[in-house]
């Protein structure tokens, strides 16, 4: 058999094209195996980091400005002194939504809108810091947590608890909360 130059031409091709993409792939696992070591090495500082921004991201204590002026400048600490390393870009995004309304509010700027912006901005923080430690799956983070209501009468039990959030009855037997 006789080797033509077409031939030879194809399996040079074949050959370089092999070699990229073994590189590539190579390339890819590397920087892949890279990412996750480093998730994995500092997971011990980013649970501290979190323990800590938890208990920071309390919106109900926050009823009158000094306990808003604290808790701005308690967040600024937290993220200044390295905690922000460790959140993702949407949970930086969140928490730096949640640092310009408590100044606001510090000045006494911010209006009712901006400080139920805050609840929700602390309380998805939360979310997000559970969904980022294992404690929750992302479809359990988008659902609302259910409250339990006191033991109802003989004759509603006839009748299934709603979803106030659907208007449909509620799979687990309890109302489901809007989160604001």
């Amino acid at each position: 058999m006789q080797l033509t130059n077409n031939s030879l031409e194809v399996g040079l091709l074949s050959t370089l094209i092999g070699l990229v993409v073994g590189f590539l792939s190579n390339y890819v696992i590397a920087r892949l195996n890279a990412r996750s070591e480093l998730i994995r090495s500092i997971s011990d500082k980013r649970a501290d980091a979190y323990v800590a921004l938890w208990k920071l991201c309390n919106g109900r204590d926050l009823g009158n400005r000094a306990a808003r002026i604290e808790r701005h400048g308690q967040l600024n600490e937290w993220y200044a002194n390295g905690g922000g390393l460790f959140l993702r870009f949407a949970a930086t995004n969140r928490l730096m939504s949640a640092i310009r309304i408590l100044g606001r509010a510090e000045q006494g700027d911010a209006s009712d809108a901006e400080l139920a912006d805050l609840a929700h901005n602390l309380s998805w923080l939360r979310t997000e810091m559970k969904y980022a430690v294992g404690s929750y799956s992302r479809l359990e983070a988008k659902r609302q947590i259910p409250f339990t209501l006191p033991p109802r009468k003989a004759q509603d039990r006839q009748r299934p608890i709603q979803n106030r959030a659907t208007a449909e009855p509620d799979r687990e037997g309890e109302a489901q909360v809007e989160r604001t």
